[in-house]
């Protein structure tokens, strides 16, 4: 059914709420090879007066419809998916990409292949982010993201059915749904990470190092090979990072706010880049981000490392973006408050 006039008008001003966008959108994708629903898309607002809470409850129906079982990929205009971003992120600073399993096509820009994990056995599936992060929703609810140059792969038709184990080369963050009786974990580099609701990502790449680091919740990491030597359980509680060293074997357990003294290989988790046309942040600590936008700008920025604790920060920002539009956007996302102060600001 045809949404009224006025609710059209709301969303091409960028003025409903999250249930109408998922009235309008709804209609929108039904009725993607209409012109008049193309051109419905094209008068949509880039911007929007939104309240507070408004970016995580639109996060949730954006993701619940993107992540729907479907098996096709919709072919929308470029401009009309910029459009649906920027009206989830407020400014349009953040672009995120999200893929829908299922269907074993790569679509213009999507950075997603899907294959077998045997000639003989279709059940396994493995997923690879080639050149760009990757988000994919997995069939319990939990969403994996993948750093370039990582692969998953699961057993279809047991996951989520007796297990929840998925296999990992490459470096990935999960954010696990609660599933009672069922852990979720992550084998990678001879190791398991468990873990049953939380968010947590996993480094096992072919480097000498394995990391877990640990945003929420609670995971235990268990060695899956014990012939050349045993090891005990590590439970991991927030803010913990566990790093084991392939070449000597020994591993290492850092707690929230403590400092590893152990010479380390940097393992590229999180990065702030600069490029000719933008600056991208990639799971960047939030402390990180606000120095760098100080040296950035010229401009000094007052906070307490207190208030950044365990807070990273993945985005883009563009040539012409004000610094005032940037922090509060970050203010906004982390529930913070942003104030000027005799030419510099102040986060808390």
């Amino acid at each position: 059914m045809k949404p009224d006039k006025a609710l059209i008008e709301k969303f091409n001003n960028g003025d409903c709420t999250p249930e109408e966008i998922k009235v309008v959108m709804n209609w929108l994708l039904e009725n993607e090879e209409d012109e008049e629903a193309v051109a419905e898309w094209e008068k949509a607002s880039w911007k929007g007066n939104y309240p507070e809470g408004y970016s995580e409850e639109m996060l949730s129906c954006v993701q619940a419809n993107t992540f729907g079982e479907k098996n096709s990929i919709r072919r929308l205009p470029w401009r009309s998916l910029a459009i649906a971003a920027s009206i989830l992120l407020v400014t349009g600073m953040f672009l995120w990409q999200y893929f829908l399993p299922g269907s074993g096509k790569k679509a213009a820009g999507i950075a997603l292949l899907q294959g077998d994990h045997s000639g003989a056995d279709t059940s396994w599936l493995v997923y690879n982010a080639v050149t760009q992060p990757v988000y994919f929703k997995l069939p319990d609810g939990s969403v994996a993201r993948l750093f370039p140059g990582t692969e998953i792969r699961f057993d279809s038709s047991a996951y989520n059915v007796s297990s929840r184990t998925i296999y990992l080369k490459g470096t990935a963050e999960f954010d696990v749904a609660a599933v009672a009786g069922k852990p979720f974990s992550v084998a990678a580099g001879g190791f398991t990470t468990t873990a049953l609701g939380t968010r947590f990502m996993v480094a096992g790449g072919k480097g000498k190092q394995l990391l877990v680091r640990l945003y929420s919740g609670k995971v235990v990491v268990k060695k899956t090979d014990n012939q050349l030597y045993a090891m005990n359980d590590v439970y991991l509680d927030p803010g913990d990072e566990w790093r084991y060293y392939k070449d000597t074997h020994k591993h290492i357990l850092s707690h929230a706010g403590e400092k590893n003294m152990t010479p380390q290989q940097h393992i590229n988790s999180s990065t702030i880049q600069v490029n000719e046309d933008n600056i991208v942040f990639e799971n960047a600590p939030l402390n990180e981000v606000i120095d760098f936008l100080q040296q950035q700008y010229h401009v000094t920025i007052h906070y307490q490392q207190k208030d950044f604790k365990d807070v990273y920060f993945s985005g883009k920002m563009f040539p012409g973006d004000s610094l005032k539009m940037v922090l509060g956007n970050i203010a906004r996302v982390n529930e913070l408050t942003l104030t000027a102060d005799e030419g510099g600001f102040i986060i808390r």
